[in-house]
This record gives C-alpha cells, sequence and structure tokens, in this order.
C-alpha cells in the first residue's frame, strides 16, 4: 500500500483505520491446493469497509470543495474574450485550487487502486478456499465454489416450491 500523507485528512482517516489492526496477523486457512494465504494488505473487514469509507469521504470532499470549479466550465471557454471575462484573482484562485485538487486526487486514486487491489486478491484467496460442507456426515470438503453453486441452487428451488417442507410444516397442510 502506497504511504499516505499523515498531514492530509485522507492520511490521518488511514491511519486511523491503520490502528485497530495493528499487529493483525495474515490469515491462512485450508485450500483444495494447500494452505491458502490471505494477501499481509488485508486486515480483516472492519479494517477494509473503514479504509474504504476513508476514500469515499475524500471523494465527496473532493466534489464538495472544487464543484465550483467545475461549475465555472472552463472548457467550454473558447476564446480569448471567456477568459478575459473572468477576474484575474478568480483565475489564479481556480489555478491553485486545481493544483490542490490534484495532488489530492492522486492520492486518492493511488489508495483507491491499491485497496482495489488488495480486495481483488482477497476475493481470489476466497475462491480458493475449501470449507467443510456442513450437510456431509463424513465431513469430507466441497470448494467454496461448490457450496455457493448448491446454496443458489436450493434457493432456487426455494422460490419455485421444489425444496420439501419441513415435518412441522406437513401438519399444516
Amino acid at each position: 500500500m502506497p504511504v499516505p500523507d499523515a498531514n492530509s485528512a485522507l492520511g490521518s482517516a488511514l491511519a486511523s483505520c491503520d490502528k485497530p489492526s495493528e499487529g493483525f496477523e495474515a490469515l491462512a486457512l485450508p485450500g483444495a491446493r494447500g494452505e491458502v494465504k490471505f494477501d499481509r494488505c488485508y486486515r480483516g473487514r472492519d479494517h477494509l469497509v473503514c479504509s474504504f469509507g476513508a476514500l469515499l469521504a475524500e471523494a465527496r470532499s473532493l466534489l464538495e470543495n472544487y464543484q465550483r470549479i467545475i461549475d465555472t466550465k472552463y472548457p467550454d471557454l473558447s476564446n480569448l474574450e471567456g477568459v478575459c471575462g473572468i477576474k484575474s484573482d478568480t483565475l489564479a484562485t481556480d489555478l491553485e485550487s486545481a493544483t490542490d485538487f490534484n495532488a489530492r486526487f492522486k492520492a486518492l486514486k493511488a489508495q483507491y487502486d491499491a485497496r482495489v487491489s488488495c480486495a481483488s486478491r482477497v476475493q481470489q484467496s476466497f475462491r480458493d478456499l475449501t470449507l467443510s460442507h456442513p450437510i456431509r456426515e463424513n465431513r469430507q470438503s466441497l470448494p467454496f465454489n461448490a457450496m455457493r453453486r448448491s446454496s443458489e441452487t436450493l434457493d432456487q428451488n426455494r422460490q419455485h416450491g421444489l425444496v420439501a417442507l419441513g415435518h412441522e410444516n406437513w401438519m399444516k397442510y
């Protein structure tokens, strides 16, 4: 993960997300082809949710703080007369604000890209897991995808009324 600027709002928000997960050990769970080790970037669901919350707050802040520049529609100014119609102080302020926006947006994008990449690696780790199927008596393991598929099939069957009612419901009919 890129190290955020601790003096920025985004950096301090991400640092507050990191504090509860200090000392977090990378997870290792059984997989079909041996032990599946989760990437060290993953520090649990709460950390991931907190991090994406901080990123969302920064994105909203960027929109709120720089909306006036967007509303000015500088790209639509097609001639020098349009540019000259804007006060020089406003142009200077907007140029400075656009520079600040650019720096904040680059930091946000770097943090976002790193976390999306982490989430993708964690998602792949979950796909590689082998979990015990609670219905099987002999406790054999099924791949996670097979369990999900059987659960989806069961849900579809319930929707179509193809699942038998439990014995406690037989008396009602």
